[in-house]
């Protein structure tokens, strides 16, 4: 769309008018090409990697060899359903793990 109001071949109020929408569409793709991108990495990287590796590389710093955050988003997203949390109480109470739920998905 650039390339023709560059070229004249739209009008600049139709640009300015389409081009905000047009932005907002562009930054939404590339969420979901980022968020299906990780999806697929941690697909390929459960395929051939073992429990152990995971373990291993989740908790190493990405630079070295480590799990990025979206790829450690994906594995949990395809591990749980959902996570309850319950409320630590009235006062200055500590949270705990305890008080989450974790709901595993069986699918």
């Amino acid at each position: 769309m650039t390339r023709q109001w560059n070229a004249r071949k739209i009008t600049n109020d139709l640009f300015f008018k389409v081009a905000p929408g047009l932005k907002q569409q562009i930054a939404q793709l590339r969420a979901d090409k980022a968020k299906h991108d990780a999806t697929m990495t941690a697909k390929r990287e459960r395929a051939d990697t073992s429990a152990a590796e995971i373990r291993r590389r989740w908790y190493l710093p990405e630079k070295e060899g480590g799990f990025p955050i979206s790829v450690k988003r994906t594995y949990i997203r395809s591990a749980l359903h959902a996570v309850i949390v319950y409320p630590a109480g009235k006062g200055i109470k500590r949270f705990g793990p305890d008080l989450l739920d974790p709901i595993w998905r069986t699918d």
